[in-house]
């Protein structure tokens, strides 16, 4: 369904592969806004420690596809 050119961008996309938690590269002396589809208990309890968990957005585009245009269309309420 998408053009060739776009197909050969895609393939260039790498994973991350996380060997620590992604809450170790957060500066918490910062505002922030985490998009992320999974929080682990121990990113949950950094966030909470640093009272950010508010700066975690949930993104689950299984459940809506649109939600990152939403989410870009409202901000930042």
């Amino acid at each position: 369904m998408l053009p060739p050119e776009t197909l050969k961008l895609l393939a260039a996309i790498k994973p991350t592969d996380w060997s620590i938690t992604k809450t170790e590269a957060i500066d918490f002396t910062k505002p922030f806004l985490w998009f992320d589809d999974d929080l682990f208990p121990e990113e949950r309890e950094a966030l909470l420690a640093h009272n950010a968990l508010d700066s975690w957005i949930e993104v689950d585009l299984a459940k809506n596809e649109n939600q990152l245009k939403g989410l870009v269309e409202n901000f930042p309420s």
